[in-house]
């Protein structure tokens, strides 16, 4: 969950810088560039939010996928010797390993990734006391 929550709270900024840059900067930098800008920099967002969600769903794909573009996202950082963002993204991608081995421990003890604690049931043997 907090893998998936932090995937849509940065979509989530992501949209909102695009959608605020487009607006203040409407009247300083070409129309047509602005607006090509704005939809990518909204379209990626609204990617992140989308793998954030899917992610909390539990769909492993997303969690594959989210891991996958934080990679992407780490050597962009590096290039532009992004230290804090490098930082953050390093640790979220030490989070998607931990949540995709845990994904694992729960498929090989017959577990569904969707089951709740309650509907699991706990099956306990006798005890052989003689």
């Amino acid at each position: 969950m907090a893998l998936g929550a932090f995937w849509i709270i940065i979509g989530g900024v992501t949209v909102a810088i695009g959608l605020f840059a487009t607006s203040m900067l409407a009247g300083e930098l070409d129309q047509q560039a602005l607006r090509i800008v704005g939809v990518i920099v909204c379209a990626m967002g609204a990617v992140w939010m989308a793998l954030g969600v899917f992610s909390c769903l539990k769909h492993m794909w997303a969690v594959y996928v989210g891991l996958g573009l934080s990679y992407l996202s780490v050597i962009s950082n590096l290039f532009n010797f992004n230290l804090c963002g490098m930082i953050i993204l390093v640790i979220v991608i030490i989070q998607a390993h931990r949540v995709i081995s845990w994904a694992g421990q729960l498929k090989r003890a017959g577990i569904p990734l969707t089951a709740r604690p309650g509907q699991l049931a706990i099956q306990s043997r006798p005890l052989d006391l003689s």
